[in-house]
């Protein structure tokens, strides 16, 4: 028992970061997101993005069909967060909101506000999620 447990008591609940994979709350990008798969989002991290932003990502309007697709549009989510990530570190930051042009169906405004945040994982090591700024 902790010190946290003897003052606060056990936990009521706790939701994990795999829990939230293997539920769809968050989807797993870590693979498109590293340059080892020849996909340059620029992380050497596991990589996640919140399930609403997954379905914009997937949500490729009409007039674009043909000419967009899934993996493109997370390549430029990607490699955004990732530009903002860097910006984030430099100053010590751990979450940076960044503008992306994410067209979507039946929206007529493209550029989007997402946020990258930089945190620990279920084992505290480094993980990156993406999403949203109300995701948070």
């Amino acid at each position: 028992m902790t010190i946290d447990d003897d003052f606060f008591g056990p936990p009521v609940a706790t939701y994990t970061r795999a829990q939230a994979l293997e539920d769809g709350t968050l989807v797993d990008l870590s693979e498109w997101a590293s340059a080892r798969t020849g996909f340059y989002g620029g992380f050497t991290v596991p990589v996640a993005v919140t399930h609403a932003l997954w379905a914009a990502i997937e949500a490729i309007p009409e007039h674009l069909e043909g000419i967009a697709d899934v993996r493109g549009r997370a390549h430029d989510v990607l490699w955004m967060a990732n530009l903002a990530a860097r910006g984030a570190a430099k100053r010590g930051e751990w979450v940076r909101d960044f503008l992306v042009i994410l067209p979507r169906r039946g929206e007529r405004r493209q550029k989007v506000t997402l946020r990258v945040e930089i945190g620990t994982g279920d084992q505290a090591e480094p993980v990156v999620t993406i999403g949203y700024p109300s995701d948070f």
